[in-house]
């Protein structure tokens, strides 16, 4: 059975004639706007200084590019999460969404934002794993970063195609604006799909839960083997320093905490209206009235932790203009 235009404000007079004045919701996702041009200022401040820099050997090629990834992929997720979820939030294209009719480049957009989400959870868990490759494989500089970039680039395909295929079911569908439950007020609305055969994407839930478990896992073995390293080696104790090791627990927490947040939430959500459609029978298996406050929270959490990834990172004596003493070049990455 296709899904259903539920709540569409399309070709609707009281949508079409409203007039948008200042509310809450533009205040507050207007809020956290500031993390696109921070996280597009700041990726480009460290590949500037990267490509400037007379001492790239301190910091492995592959490493880097993966750290970039992530960063972009992040940032990609940031820009779509915004047109397709909060900018609609603040009611500010409401009755030119109304005046429209349901279309296929909404749900492309639909589509693109769901592949975003992906793309920032896989690149995440792909630059954990090069990460690895470089401290753990006992081989020459040369051929442990030629297995890491080839795993960065196996990965990262592997990454699109199972973005595009967790979305194909949307591929006949049609994206439209839908108004937004309690607590958005009268005009606050966000894209939606409908005539699919079906309405949520099975693969979101396991595979954020099952890939921010192994980012988790994978930091943990570098933390270990750095701290094996630092006792064992002068070069490992100048590498694993204390900073260096609190720089991988904040950024691991850093890393998995949106999406287990995300995953975890709706999970909780999808079982309180099950239970409340089943026993209760006050709310909509298929809309709930939850998701409102899903997208409150998540957005905050989601911006602030993919950001303060980038502050740690940007620390890194690599990136700093002021002049500092060398780095010991050994065969594995100080990026910590």
């Amino acid at each position: 059975m296709k899904t259903e235009l539920f709540q569409s404000v399309h070709n609707k007079a009281e949508y079409i004639n409203f007039e948008y004045t200042l509310n809450w919701q533009t205040l507050y996702f207007g809020l956290f706007l500031s993390a696109i041009p921070y996280q597009a200022f700041t990726l480009a401040r460290m590949c500037y200084i990267y490509c400037k820099s007379k001492s790239k050997a301190t910091l492995h090629l592959v490493p880097f590019t993966s750290l970039m990834m992530m960063g972009y992929s992040n940032l990609f997720f940031c820009i779509l999460d915004n047109i397709v979820f909060r900018l609609p939030s603040t009611a500010i294209f409401t009755s030119l969404c109304a005046s429209s009719d349901p279309n296929k480049f909404l749900i492309i957009l639909y589509i693109l934002q769901l592949n975003s989400t992906y793309l920032s959870l896989g690149s995440s868990f792909l630059f954990c794993v090069t990460r690895c490759i470089i401290h753990f494989i006992p081989l020459s500089y040369k051929k442990v970063s030629k297995i890491a970039a080839w795993t960065l680039l196996f990965g990262f395909v592997i990454i699109i195609c199972f973005g595009i295929y967790a979305s194909s079911f949307m591929f006949g569908g049609i994206g439209y604006c839908r108004q937004w439950d309690h607590p958005f007020s009268f005009g606050a609305v966000y894209i939606s799909y409908a005539e699919t055969d079906q309405r949520h994407d099975p693969f979101f839930v396991p595979v954020t839960i099952t890939l921010s478990l192994f980012i988790v896992l994978v930091n943990i073995g570098v933390i270990c083997q750095n701290k094996k390293m630092a006792k064992t080696t002068n070069a490992g104790r100048r590498v694993y320093t204390d900073s260096a090791g609190k720089s991988l627990y904040y950024t691991t927490l850093a890393m998995i905490i949106p999406y287990l947040f995300h995953g975890c939430l709706t999970v909780i959500t999808s079982s309180l209206k099950l239970f409340l459609k089943i026993y209760l029978q006050v709310v909509s298996v298929y809309y709930p009235a939850t998701s409102a406050y899903v997208i409150l929270i998540r957005s905050a959490v989601t911006d602030v932790f993919q950001c303060s990834i980038l502050a740690l990172y940007n620390k890194h004596t690599m990136f700093q203009t002021k002049k500092t003493s060398p780095v010991a070049i050994i065969p594995l990455s100080n990026l910590s």
